[in-house]
């Protein structure tokens, strides 16, 4: 699955792409495309795999489960809120 941060205020687009096993839970989520000027640490393999084996059962929040990052407060909200929107989509499906 593919998604892009959508922008507030002063922010700009980034893309990246969430990976799912066959339970309907994250396994990776990557970002390919970040060119803003700050917050790029969410690219960081090491901050995105807080993300791996979230299944939908528990809500994302930043601060709770989700680490901040100084700097990057929209992008991760942006890809947090997106991960567990996509996430409850899928687990909607009757696949």
């Amino acid at each position: 699955m593919f998604s892009q941060g959508e922008p507030a205020g002063n922010s700009e687009y980034f893309d990246y792409f969430i990976l799912f096993d066959a339970e309907k839970s994250v396994q990776v989520v990557k970002v390919f495309n970040y060119q803003a000027t700050h917050g790029y640490e969410i690219t960081s393999r090491g901050w995105l795999k807080q993300f791996a084996g979230h299944d939908g059962s528990e809500s994302l929040q930043v601060n709770k489960n989700i680490d901040a990052i100084s700097g990057a407060t929209i992008s991760v909200q942006a890809i947090t809120e997106d991960v567990q929107r996509q996430t409850s989509l899928l687990q909607r499906m009757k696949i």
